[in-house]
């Protein structure tokens, strides 16, 4: 069995829309989660759980969307995510046995409905984790570095570092025995309601006040929770690149040009190049490769090879833009140089030859293609294969795929202006932008450029 948790407001995304009925592909993020269940042939039955207000109108949402209204029930949810998973247990409580107790073969996992991209794969590897080890919790490790502050809210006061080998993040479904989850749940629940809402935030933390030990089984980076704007993007991405998920063939409503991209990771060493195709909400991969220059000395003779490179690069493929990374400001002044230089040459070949150009910091591509500024190159090199639906082997030199990563980047930043997208942006986003939230916004802010082409025409007296 399964508990799907969609009761919240989640209305930090979008302060009209609870975030789970939000449009991804076509059709709510909830949607696409109950799918994914639903598809897996897992679980016999699942327990939706809804907003109060909601679950009058699911048999009309069933019939809407086409769902299985007798594999899925809906049940109202409670003022906290701990009071909405009750809700579902004691709903399969009362199926299954007799409200307090049920056969102990019984297997349950409680998912976020905000999580829309697992499969059946993975839903898989968490059960059969469960059955080994009594629960099951799939957990990654961070990238980020972290720090403890004394206070919740300090920003000045005192901090000290923590050691991430020994964090993890934790992701659902987590999965236990049915009665045994219950059971610990109606345990945590006799506790003061102060203590419950800062305790018991996730089916690990109340099958551990019972006195289990938590198993920690293997997350997916790209078991994505919909929590930003950005968010709904990637999930969008990683649907439209998937072929084989059902979700991706719905006929776009409008039909725009396809657009070619370069995208460059400059270097005296190694240059890193990287081409898609992005059309309508798609985004197709062409080719990647490094150009190497690690043989020549002479670095005005590496300068003379990256500019007949991208002018290579340009007759084969005849591209309608290059994205290009930024150099990384390091300590060392002459790195700094050789690799300004080398981006320089790769821009001026690329405006000799009428392309625009973008330019893109470090941060912001993995950011664009991880959701995380800190990924290391190969979390980049996985998710770009995820995304564009690459097969294979990863190349020998991550500097071509961190020149695609600069390339899917412009497509994904573009997909709503440049690129003019066959689908129109998600309400809950419209709102979004037009409020300026998560943007900066009101009178005296200047826009900023967003190629050297608008930049020249905005700062006429740049020009020498």
């Amino acid at each position: 069995m399964a508990v799907i948790v969609a009761g919240g407001k989640g209305l930090r995304l979008d302060p009209e829309h609870p975030k789970q009925y939000l449009p991804l592909a076509g059709k709510p993020v909830l949607l696409h989660t109950l799918e994914r269940f639903y598809d897996s042939h897992l679980f016999d039955r699942a327990v939706v759980v809804l907003p109060a207000a909601d679950v009058a109108a699911w048999p009309e949402l069933c019939t809407q969307y086409g769902l299985d209204g007798g594999f899925f029930e809906a049940v109202a949810g409670g003022a906290t995510r701990f009071d909405s998973v009750g809700a579902g247990l004691q709903a399969l409580m009362q199926r299954y046995g007799d409200g307090h107790t049920c056969a102990p073969d019984l297997w349950v996992a409680v998912h976020d409905g905000v999580r829309p991209l697992v499969d059946t794969e993975f839903l898989k590897n968490c059960l059969e984790a469960a059955f080994r080890h009594g629960n099951a919790v799939p957990a990654l490790p961070p990238v980020e570095s972290f720090r403890y502050v004394e206070a919740e809210t300090a920003t000045e006061g005192a901090n000290r570092p923590i050691d991430r080998l020994c964090l993890r993040s934790l992701q659902t479904p987590q999965c236990a025995g049915l009665a045994r989850l219950s059971a610990a749940w109606h345990r945590a629940a006799a506790r003061p309601e102060a203590e419950r809402n800062h305790r018991f935030t996730d089916e690990a933390t109340v099958l551990e006040f019972a006195g289990d030990r938590i198993h920690l089984c293997e997350g997916s980076a790209f078991n994505l929770k919909i929590t930003r704007p950005a968010d709904l993007q990637w999930a969008e991405t990683l649907l439209a690149g998937n072929p084989g998920d059902k979700t991706a063939k719905a006929a776009p409503t409008a039909k725009t040009a396809s657009k070619t991209i370069l995208g460059i990771d400059p270097g005296t060493m190694l240059m890193g190049f990287g081409l898609v195709e992005a059309c309508d909400s798609r985004i197709t991969h062409i080719d990647m490769g490094v150009l190497d220059l690690r043989r020549e000395e002479d670095p005005l003779v590496k300068l003379n090879r990256i500019h007949d490179e991208v002018n290579r690069l340009i007759d084969r493929y005849h591209p309608d833009a290059l994205s290009i990374e930024a150099p990384f400001y390091g300590k060392n002044p002459q790195s700094l140089i050789k690799l300004g230089r080398a981006q320089g040459v790769a821009i001026a070949a690329a405006m000799a030859r009428g392309l625009k150009v973008f330019e893109y910091a470090p941060l912001r591509i993995k950011q664009s293609i991880t959701g995380n500024g800190n990924a290391s190159k190969e979390q980049v090199c996985q998710m770009l294969f995820r995304i564009l639906n690459l097969s294979g082997d990863r190349p020998k030199h991550l500097d071509a795929t961190d020149a695609l990563g600069a390339a899917v980047c412009h497509a994904l930043q573009n997909r709503f202006q440049d690129l003019a997208p066959a689908t129109s942006l998600p309400a809950g986003l419209k709102a979004l932008r037009a409020t300026g939230v998560g943007h900066k916004a009101g009178a005296g802010h200047k826009k900023k450029p967003s190629s050297w082409e608008s930049f020249l025409n905005q700062h006429p007296d740049r020009i020498k």
